[in-house]
């Protein structure tokens, strides 16, 4: 019985420990002597995520990738979160394919805060469907550093989407990455990161970044692209389906990007706003960075950044940033309660609460250093219990920024990055109402971290209450509490955001006299753009615009409502400093310039433009550094060539007047050497429009004036080249020029020249040839040149005939010479006397007509078949000079006569029947020489003549035969006559001899009897 008893407790605890083994995870990823973890395949890779799954699990783990790995569609990724090291050592995982509703979407879904990816490239596409948001090719949301990373492939997402990271938050570091491929999104869309709070450093984007419209309802073929172009006629929510924020390197930027480059293409044409060759909307720092890429949008276009916002610093009070520590404190308590009331029940519930704990660490660690952005303005419907007036400088609108929407039950919060920062604050209730007012405020970088903290948290109470959506008991008690928690830090918040709005001296740090080489956010500077830039609206070869916009209309602009106590503080937080333009900037409407297409705010200092093309299609506003400006240009130089409409400079297209609020622009210390080749009205050197302040801006020019056809001293005033030469910080492209010939947009020759040298004829090269066209130089007077000068390969299609003024009664040119010509080439072409006799063509009788037939006899000729009874026509054509030794001519008859022959003779000579053609109605023949004349003779087909004579010949022939035979046989007769006569005369002869001889011998008888007797 003891045995029975020891046998079942032996089955029991077998069992026991069977059933613990089925609860542990059924694969596992194992570390190798060296203490890594090593991955071989793919199914170590599913391993790997699998693991991932808990964030804490791969903290404090290095990871190697041993050899390259090829994914199938079967492979469930991505990694989840990942803590650790990931050490690809140069290998690559391809065949990568995400298309399941995951946020964030990357290889790896969360990379934590110290965590390292390096050395791993990566190919395939990242295209999830669902919310789409953090959407990376390599991490879908960066908190620690991915450094030495490659991707290829395909990215699309709705919002933050990048080639390497699709949010790179404020302790992220991305460095010395490359992407490649294409990448989509609708809102902050970036070749490298989508949304940058953190850095990056030295990376490369090669990806093509929505360059395609990201709204299949918007077709180019259903818009008005000519000068009444009015994409306002969009609705409201066709404008929020339109790209915003698009960046070669980052979509949007609140961080820093340094030493890094674009090369590929970014946009879509006409339409798009905030498009950048290295980030599309920018209140951080760009340093270093460069674009050769070309660049197309609809407004807010630029080389480096479409749009630059400024930064301004504002604080919070010690006591409301201690009361939301304590609240993140007491919600991080929560938290923890909750986690461990959730172990042995939901995985989901539980992989919810450990993120949370993430997200409350890191937004306790942010809120040491705590400073606001105010790039404000928005107006939120509802009249919840936090809403409150706060707009600076006023201005209705929309700009996303931290959205916080409050249920009553309490268990629903949101919040979300919003003026495509993720960085603002508005707070909308739910109850029904009407519109009271808002609270909203966009993050500068320092208060980045915590935005994404707030922002990841936000999402995760979210997920977190579907995820808890039927449980009961003391869990979701638990999880209610941490709602009511969260919307009590929200109000916090908020009311330290409402607590700003107090007084402008406790809002804004005053930083006006501040050095500007020491600012680095709100700042570009040390960048260069040679890549071609074009925009309809706000367009630059640095940026499009300094300003802030409506978020939710971005075809309007808050700056304009801004007071000037405003734009005074923003005027040293938004700065370009010793950025050069190489580029052609083209915009199709107004506010184009070299540097930036319209400066609202800031403060523009030693730029360049040089040897490029600033064209204005349609619009007004056209600067060599700004295109308009109401604040402050110093020290710069500008050398390009310019065109628009009307206010078109040197410098600047116009400045601003001092209004009722006392602001104005101030253009000062700046050098120009341009030449504006197209302006209706106000154009100048310097500016097109006498309009703010100018001091001491000088220009070189035989003759454009300095400011609307006036010269000032002081203000605007002309020196001469050798003067320009004297400044010692004068730019190198100021001190020499080119003269390039370019034929179908390459360079045929490019050459080096000194201002007011002259180019000789026979150093100018022949234009490359092109089949079918015409080709020549677009200038060929290069004496004395004083500026740039690019000679442009022309190429004219050949016309392909030139057609006589005389026509038929069917309205048909007579004549037609087909050439290579020229538009304005003509022929000349008149009517010449008959001459029959030249073609053997006789009147008269039948006879005479026979008689001059057969003539051709006398000159040693046979007559032809067809014989020449009428000339019709005699032309004499004057041929256009097009190069070509032969032409063809075509010929119209008269009365469309068919039967003709055409005659030639060049230059008096004798006639020549011409090989002829048909083409239609038209006989065809070639000629060569300058002139020709030529003739069309009716002809007469003489087969019946020869017929004739030949049957009469035959006729002939047998009478005469038959005459002989005739003959021959009287002849015959005659002949049998004359033997039948003569045999009977013989006969009779004979006889008659007979008779005689009888006669004879009856006579000699008597003798011969006398003598024998």
């Amino acid at each position: 019985m003891k045995k029975t008893n020891h046998f079942y407790r032996f089955c029991a605890l077998a069992l026991s420990c069977l059933l613990l083994i089925s609860l542990l995870p059924v694969t596992q990823v194992l570390a190798d002597g060296d203490g890594a973890i090593h991955i071989k395949s793919a199914e170590d890779l599913r391993s790997l995520a699998h693991s991932c799954t808990l964030d804490s699990w791969s903290r404090g783990k290095t990871v190697v990738l041993d050899n390259d790995i090829e994914l199938t569609d079967d492979d469930e990724l991505p990694i989840p979160t990942f803590g650790g090291t990931f050490n690809g050592n140069g290998h690559t995982i391809s065949g990568l394919s995400i298309t399941q509703s995951v946020s964030p979407a990357g290889l790896f879904g969360v990379l934590q805060k110290d965590a390292v990816i390096k050395n791993l490239n990566v190919e395939g596409t990242v295209t999830p469907s669902g919310d789409s948001e953090n959407i990376g090719g390599i991490v879908g949301e960066n908190h620690g550093t991915t450094e030495s990373c490659t991707f290829n492939g395909s990215v699309s997402g709705k919002r933050s989407v990048g080639g390497i990271a699709g949010s790179n938050l404020a302790t992220g570091i991305v460095r010395a990455c490359d992407a490649s491929g294409a990448i989509f999104g609708q809102s902050m869309t970036g070749g490298i990161v989508g949304e940058n709070l953190g850095s990056i450093v030295s990376c490369r984007g090669r990806a093509y970044v929505n360059i395609e419209s990201t709204d299949p309802s918007i077709d180019l073929s259903n818009l008005n692209l000519e000068f009444s172009l009015d994409l306002a006629k969009l609705s409201r929510a066709d404008t929020l389906n339109t790209a915003t924020d698009t960046g070669g390197i980052a979509g949007y930027s609140s961080g820093a990007i340094a030493s890094s480059t674009n090369y590929a293409a970014v946009g879509y044409q006409h339409i798009g706003y905030n498009i950048g060759g290295v980030v599309g909307r920018s209140s951080g720092q760009v340093l270093a960075c460069s674009n050769e890429g070309a660049i197309c949008g609809r407004k807010d276009v630029g080389g480096i950044a479409g749009q630059m916002e400024p930064y301004i610093r504002m604080e919070i009070s010690d006591g409301l940033l201690q009361q939301l520590k304590t609240q993140l404190n007491e919600l991080s308590g929560l938290v923890n309660t909750a986690t461990n009331h959730a172990e042995g029940g939901s995985n989901e519930i539980a992989s919810r609460l450990n993120s949370m704990s993430g997200y409350v660490d890191n937004a306790a660690n942010e809120l040491n250093n705590v400073r606001l952005n105010a790039s404000i303005d928005s107006v939120i419907t509802g009249d919840g219990s936090h809403s409150s007036d706060t707009l600076i400088g006023g201005g209705k609108g929309a700009a996303g920024g931290i959205d916080h929407e409050h249920s009553d039950s309490g268990h629903s919060t949101t919040i979300w990055g919003g003026s495509a920062a993720g960085a603002g604050a508005s707070h909308e209730g739910n109850a029904s109402g009407t519109v009271t007012g808002s609270t909203q405020i966009v993050a500068a970088p320092d208060l980045g971290g915590l935005t994404s903290s707030i922002n990841g948290l936000s999402s995760q109470v979210t997920m977190l209450n579907n995820a808890a959506s039927g449980t009961v008991g003391t869990l979701a008690n638990d999880i209610r509490s941490i709602n009511n928690k969260f919307n009590e830090l929200t109000g916090t918040l908020f009311s330290a955001i409402s607590s700003l709005s107090g007084g402008t001296g406790d809002i804004i740090v005053d930083t006006s006299d501040v050095d500007i080489d020491s600012v680095t956010f709100g700042k570009v500077s040390s960048c260069r753009n040679s890549g071609a830039v074009y925009g309809d609206v706000n367009t630059g070869g640095i940026t499009g615009s300094m300003t802030i916009e409506y978020t939710l209309d971005p075809e309007d602009d808050v700056t304009g409502h801004l007071s000037n106590i405003y734009r005074k503080q923003y005027e040293y937080r938004s700065i370009i400093q010793k950025c050069v333009n190489t580029g052609d900037v083209a915009g199709k409407r107004s506010y184009v310039g070299g540097i930036v297409g319209r400066m609202d705010l800031g403060y523009l200092t030693a730029c360049e433009t040089s040897s490029c093309t600033i064209t204005n299609e349609n619009g007004s506003y056209t600067g060599g550094i700004a295109g308009l400006t109401g604040a402050t240009v110093h020290g710069n130089f500008s050398k390009c060539t310019l065109s628009g409409k009307k206010y078109v400079g040197g410098i600047v297209g116009s400045g601003v007047q001092e209004n009722v609020d006392g602001s104005g622009s101030s253009v000062r210390w700046n050098y120009s050497l341009v030449d504006i080749t197209d302006c209706q009205q106000y154009q100048g050197a310097i500016s097109g429009s006498d309009t703010g302040t100018f001091e001491h801006n000088y220009y070189v020019s035989d003759d454009l004036p300095g400011i609307n056809r006036q010269g000032y001293t002081g203000r605007a005033e002309p020196i001469s080249y050798a003067e320009l030469l004297t400044l010692p910080d004068l730019p190198e492209s100021m001190k020499s020029f080119t003269l390039t010939f370019v034929a179908d947009d390459k360079t045929v020759l490019s050459r080096a020249f000194n201002y007011g040298d002259s180019i000789d004829e026979s150093d100018i090269p022949e234009p490359p040839a092109k089949s079918g066209c015409h080709v020549h130089w677009d200038r060929t007077d290069l004496t004395d040149l004083h500026f740039d000068t690019v000679v442009t390969a022309v190429y004219e299609a050949y016309t392909p005939g030139l057609a006589s003024e005389q026509t038929r009664e069917s309205g048909q040119a007579v004549i037609l010479v087909e050439g290579n010509y020229n538009d304005g080439d003509a022929i000349t072409v008149t009517a010449q006397p008959l001459t029959p006799a030249a073609f053997d063509v006789q009147s008269g009788t039948v006879l005479d007509r026979m008689k001059g037939y057969f003539s051709c006899l006398n000159r040693g000729e046979m007559p032809s078949m067809v014989a020449n009874a009428e000339v019709l026509e005699q032309w004499r054509i004057e041929l256009a000079d097009d190069g070509q030794d032969t032409h063809t001519v075509r010929y119209l008859p008269p009365d469309g006569q068919k039967e003709l022959r055409i005659y030639t003779r060049e230059d008096g000579g004798s006639w020549q029947e011409a090989d002829c053609g048909t083409m239609g109605s038209y006989l065809t023949f070639s000629t060569s020489g300058d002139s020709v004349e030529f003739a069309a003779v009716r002809t007469l087909d003489v087969w019946g003549i020869w017929l004739g004579v030949l049957a009469v010949l035959a006729v002939l022939i047998l009478i005469i035969v038959l005459l002989v035979h005739r003959h021959k046989r009287k002849a015959r007769r005659r002949a049998e006559a004359l033997a039948r006569s003569a045999s009977a005369v013989s006969q009779a002869e004979q006889i008659v001899r007979g008779e005689d001889a009888n006669a004879s011998t009856a006579d000699e008888a008597p003798a011969r009897a006398d003598a024998a007797a």
